[in-house]
C-alpha cells in the first residue's frame, strides 16, 4: 500500500514538473532593447576633414567604423558625411557624439580596414565635459586640432592632439590622453564649420 502510495505521489510531481516547464517553454522571450537613434540634432562644432579621397571610398569607410562601434542595443556614433568636392569631404557629428570616438575615427579615416588611400584627414572640436578626459582637466574647455602622424612611432595606436594654445597631448586607443613634449604641427582654426554646411546635401551612417 505504502509503496502504492508513493508511486501516485511521484506520478502527481512529475505532472506539476511538466506542467511548470510547458509554461516556461511557451513564454515568450524577453525582447531586447533596441538602440534607438536620437530624435533631436545637439548644436557643437565637430567636424572632421577629409580629402584625397571619393565618395566610394569614404562611404564604405564610414559604414565600416559604424559597423565597428555601433550594436543592436546602443549607437555610439552618427556621421553625417558632406560633399565638398569630387575628392573632399566634411563629416559632422548631429548628435555630438563622444570625443573620443572620433578621436579613434579619426585614426580609422587614416588607416582603414580593406581600403588603401592616401587620405589627409584633420579634425576640430571643442573639448566638452568628456567623461574619459576628467584628468586632463587643462584640456576642458579648449579648442583642439586631431590628426594621425604617420612618422611617429605607434602612429596606428595613437591621434595626436593639439589645444588652440599649440599644447600637445594624444590619445591612444584605450582612451588615455597623454601630455606629448614633441610639438609637430601647429593649432589652425577650422576654414569650415558644421553651420557652414547647412543646406547641403548629406548623407547620415549608422
Amino acid at each position: 500500500m505504502r509503496q502504492i502510495f508513493y508511486l501516485i505521489a511521484i506520478v502527481i510531481t512529475m505532472y506539476f514538473a511538466f506542467k511548470v516547464m510547458a509554461k516556461v517553454k511557451d513564454r515568450p522571450e524577453e525582447e531586447k532593447k533596441k538602440a534607438v537613434k536620437p530624435e533631436k540634432e545637439i548644436p557643437n562644432d565637430k567636424i572632421i576633414l577629409v580629402e584625397n579621397v571619393n565618395r566610394e571610398q569614404i562611404e564604405h569607410v564610414l559604414q565600416d567604423f559604424c559597423e565597428l562601434y555601433n550594436d543592436s542595443t546602443e549607437y555610439a556614433v552618427l556621421p553625417r558625411l558632406t560633399s565638398l568636392s569630387e575628392s573632399r569631404f566634411a563629416i559632422t557629428f548631429p548628435y555630438n557624439d563622444a570625443l573620443e570616438v572620433i578621436c579613434y575615427l579619426v585614426n580609422y579615416l587614416n588607416y582603414p580596414a580593406e581600403i588603401k588611400w592616401n587620405a589627409v584627414v584633420c579634425a576640430w572640436a571643442t573639448v566638452e565635459d568628456e567623461p574619459s578626459w576628467k584628468e586632463e582637466s587643462d584640456l576642458l574647455g579648449k579648442k583642439i586640432m586631431l590628426y594621425v602622424s604617420p612618422e611617429k612611432e605607434n602612429s596606428r595606436e595613437y591621434t595626436e592632439i593639439i589645444t588652440s594654445e599649440n599644447a600637445s597631448y594624444r590619445i591612444n586607443l584605450n582612451s588615455i590622453v597623454e601630455k606629448d613634449d614633441y610639438l609637430e604641427k601647429q593649432y589652425v582654426a577650422p576654414e569650415i564649420q558644421p553651420e557652414d554646411l547647412e543646406g547641403k546635401e548629406f548623407y547620415d551612417f549608422e
